[in-house]
């Protein structure tokens, strides 16, 4: 794993094991909360069901927030990046961040009609 305070980006063609081996090292820091963001809810689901055993919640999925709460430390969520509107910049503090296809994710970000409130998700990166 990356030390603390760090960015790694991997960038490898499909079907190279890219989620296999994200699993297998988000299982050796299960103590940590992580987040994983993506800008297609279908992938994060099928994350999710890969990655079972490290039982992530899907925001969208379980937007009742009654299982879990943002505020938890050691909460494992994935979302689509519309739903980065129901974050404040604490719940992101000592968590894993994990930004599936980075690429597609920004310009979602930037150009997508179904961002809401962009300006309060622009704050939880500045």
């Amino acid at each position: 794993m990356p030390q603390k305070d760090t960015i790694t980006f991997i960038k490898s063609p499909l079907g190279t094991g890219k989620t296999t081996q994200l699993i297998k090292h988000l299982l050796q820091v299960q103590e940590y909360g992580i987040i994983g963001l993506g800008y297609r809810n279908t992938l994060l689901l099928q994350f999710n069901e890969k990655a079972k055993e490290l039982g992530f919640y899907h925001l969208q999925s379980d937007k009742n927030l009654k299982e879990f709460s943002l505020d938890d430390p050691q909460l494992k969520v994935t979302n689509c990046l519309d739903s980065l509107i129901y974050y404040v910049k604490e719940h992101f503090d000592g968590k894993i961040i994990v930004i599936d296809e980075i690429i597609s994710g920004l310009k979602h970000l930037l150009y997508s009609s179904t961002i809401k409130q962009f300006a309060k998700v622009k704050e939880l990166f500045t």
